[in-house]
């Protein structure tokens, strides 16, 4: 709209001065030769003959000299009416065309990626999770059919989006969900979560699906339906409200770890993967604090729920293993080549 406005500001200044300067010649020139046309007559003739149609309405007293002065006139509106729909008409064409070149390349890209994130919507909570994907450097592909929110989302950086209904099973294929790694379902209706959710599952029965309720009872039709987790944004804000008022000195250290941009440090996790460089070795041997300079907080065993918090140092990391650990970025980046898990983080070539 912005582009359209700028195309069409400079042909409206010229006609808003063509209809005034007209109007100042008709009236002089009325003034001059003694037939006193009003000013709303000179104008109101000027607006009549900017239009190239056929006008059966004259100035009374009409002299040869006024109708080779109203021929110029009919002649500089059709020039600018030409020029109007031509504008227009490359808007349109070369707005259309760019779309698809825009889909079509994106696509393109998007196709190559792999084990990355599919985030369903792009609403005030999506753009928190889009948010921190692009702060982590994690590659992820938006799915959402509203322009205006694509277009709000697209505020905050540069990355992969289509614009089509999350729920068609095409769109969530062309986003690349049977070699993703997760889908976080961000959509304001329970409904839509669920149908989404129903087909993540069945396309990619390996991905791990976060899903957003707003119905409490919701919750736990989710997890039966196969979702890994469920967000309540509204019970969130209730734990964070009691949190700040019972533990804030939790709360900020929290913060700073995992939301302040300022903060070098994070807590994140990885997992060991087949074929690493510390596949099978124990905690000592991985040394994983010297050669990445990350602490390693807990450790998971696979197929297990609970966490072992400061883990000894012969404890074994088979391929599976989760490690929890407090590291800025670049130790962060290190210790992923260590776990198998490093990847290089792409954003859409525009």
């Amino acid at each position: 709209m912005r582009d359209l406005i700028k195309r069409l500001t400079p042909i409206g200044i010229f006609v808003a001065c063509l209809i005034l300067i007209w109007t100042l010649i008709y009236y002089f020139y009325g003034l001059s030769t003694g037939t006193g046309w009003s000013m709303f007559d000179c104008f109101y003739y000027t607006i009549i003959h900017l239009a190239p149609r056929p006008v059966n309405e004259f100035l009374p007293n009409l002299t040869m000299s006024s109708r080779f002065i109203t021929l110029i006139l009919i002649f500089i509106g059709l020039g600018a009416m030409v020029y109007l729909v031509g504008q227009l008409t490359s808007f349109i064409i070369e707005g259309r065309f760019s779309e698809m070149y825009r889909r079509r390349a994106m696509l393109k890209q998007i196709a190559k990626l792999k084990n990355h994130f599919i985030i369903c919507g792009a609403n005030r909570i999506a753009q928190q999770a889009i948010s921190e994907m692009l702060q982590k450097e994690i590659n992820f592909v938006v799915l959402e059919k509203d322009h205006s929110l694509i277009t709000d989302a697209c505020s905050l950086g540069n990355f992969f989006y289509l614009e089509d209904d999350p729920t068609a099973d095409e769109n969530l294929i062309a986003a690349g969900i049977k070699v993703a790694r997760g889908i976080i379902i961000a959509t304001p209706v329970d409904e839509t979560n669920l149908y989404i959710l129903f087909a993540a599952r069945e396309l990619n029965p390996n991905i791990r699906i976060i899903s957003r309720v707003t119905e409490p009872t919701a919750a736990r039709r989710m997890l039966r339906a196969g979702a890994h987790a469920v967000v309540n944004p509204d019970h969130i804000g209730g734990l964070r409200m009691v949190s700040e008022a019972v533990r804030p000195t939790v709360v900020s250290f929290l913060d700073i770890m995992m939301r302040d941009t300022q903060s070098a440090f994070r807590i994140d996790e990885s997992t060991v993967q087949k074929g690493s460089p510390i596949e099978n070795k124990t905690l000592d041997e991985a040394d994983i604090k010297q050669k990445s300079g990350a602490l390693v907080l807990a450790i998971r065993k696979p197929f297990l729920t609970g966490f072992n918090y400061n883990p000894p140092n012969d404890i074994k990391l088979e391929a599976g293993t989760a490690i929890v650990v407090l590291a800025d970025t670049e130790q962060i980046k290190d210790f992923r080549e260590l776990t198998g898990e490093a990847e290089s983080f792409v954003k859409p070539e525009r």
